[in-house]
């Protein structure tokens, strides 16, 4: 089976990104935030991985079990540069190099 992980999984494209992955027979692992309302995947057969693309410590786990990611995480208000930078720029470089840590390219 295919298994899928998806970032910002609990927001509008996300969560809609989700369920057409889920009905397309994929295993899906979404990582949400401690503070996220994950009411969009209530009840969807999903595993929940806890944690932040800020943080890079707690993205190497889930990305171990999976065979595609799609990075969707995002800020999009922010009261400074730096609270959009931190999400949508650092965020995204954590991204890459943990997917290629644990995915290395043959």
């Amino acid at each position: 089976m295919k298994r899928a992980f998806v970032t910002g999984a609990n927001g509008f494209i996300g969560s809609h990104l989700v369920r057409r992955l889920l009905e397309r027979g994929y295993q899906v692992g979404c990582l949400v935030r401690q503070t996220s309302d994950i009411r969009s995947l209530a009840g969807l057969p999903v595993r929940l991985h806890f944690g932040d693309v800020r943080q890079p410590e707690t993205l190497t786990a889930p990305l171990e079990h999976a065979d595609y990611v799609f990075h969707l995480a995002a800020k999009l208000m922010a009261l400074d540069r730096e609270a959009f930078l931190s999400t949508n720029t650092q965020g995204t470089i954590h991204m890459l190099e943990a997917t290629l840590r644990v995915k290395a390219p043959c």
